[in-house]
C-alpha cells in the first residue's frame, strides 16, 4: 500500500484511499484496517523513508577519516535526491499536514549527532571547534544548511542534483568545518 501510494504521489494523481486500494490491489476494507486514511498512509510513507534514508547514510561512511570522503558522500546524497526527487517533491509539502515535519527534524538530528561524534576526533578541525558547544553549533550550521539546500534543489531545481558543480558547493558547507 506505501509504494503504491508514492506511485500515485510520483504520478501526480490525486490520492484517495480508494485509488491506492485500487493500485495496490487491495479491498478498501482491507486498506483501512491499517490505515484511517490517506494521512496514515502518507505518514507511514514518509516514516519509511526516513528509516531508509538513515540506513543509507550509514552504509556510505566507512571508518576513515571523514574530510577525504565529502566529495563521494555529496555526490551520492544528491544522486539519491535525484532518484527520488518526483516523490521528495511531492512529500516535502505535506510534512506537516501528515505531522511528520518533526519525525524528518529528528531524523537529521540523528545524521548530525552522528556527525559530531565522528568530528571529535577528526584530525585538522578549525581550533575553536575543540570546545563541544562550537562544534555543536557548527554541525547544526552545516547538517541544517544541507537539509535545507537539497530539499529546495529538490523543489525548484532538480536538474543540480546531478551537477558536479552543485555538489562542489553543497561539499563547501561541510569542508567548512576544517582548517584551510
Amino acid at each position: 500500500m506505501l509504494d503504491a501510494t508514492a506511485r500515485i504521489l510520483v504520478r501526480g494523481e490525486p490520492l484517495t484511499t480508494n485509488r491506492v486500494a485500487e493500485v495496490a490491489g487491495v479491498s478498501i476494507g482491507s486498506l483501512y484496517q491499517y490505515f484511517p486514511g490517506k494521512e496514515a498512509l502518507v505518514a507511514a510513507l514518509v516514516e519509511r523513508m526516513l528509516h531508509d534514508d538513515l540506513a543509507w547514510v550509514a552504509d556510505q561512511l566507512d571508518a576513515r577519516a571523514l574530510r577525504p570522503q565529502i566529495t563521494r558522500i555529496i555526490a551520492a546524497v544528491c544522486q539519491r535526491q535525484a532518484d527520488q526527487g518526483p516523490l521528495m517533491a511531492a512529500v516535502l509539502p505535506m510534512l506537516s499536514e501528515v505531522e511528520r515535519d518533526a519525525a524528518a527534524r529528528r531524523a537529521f538530528q540523528e545524521i548530525a549527532g552522528w556527525l559530531h561524534e565522528r568530528l571529535r576526533d577528526e584530525p585538522d578541525l578549525r581550533p575553536e571547534l575543540s570546545d563541544p558547544a562550537r562544534l555543536t553549533q557548527a554541525v547544526f550550521v552545516a547538517t541544517t544548511g544541507m537539509r535545507w539546500v537539497l530539499n529546495e534543489a529538490v523543489l525548484q531545481h532538480a536538474d543540480w542534483l546531478t551537477d558536479p558543480d552543485f555538489h562542489a558547493e553543497v561539499a563547501r558547507l561541510l569542508d567548512g568545518l576544517w582548517q584551510p
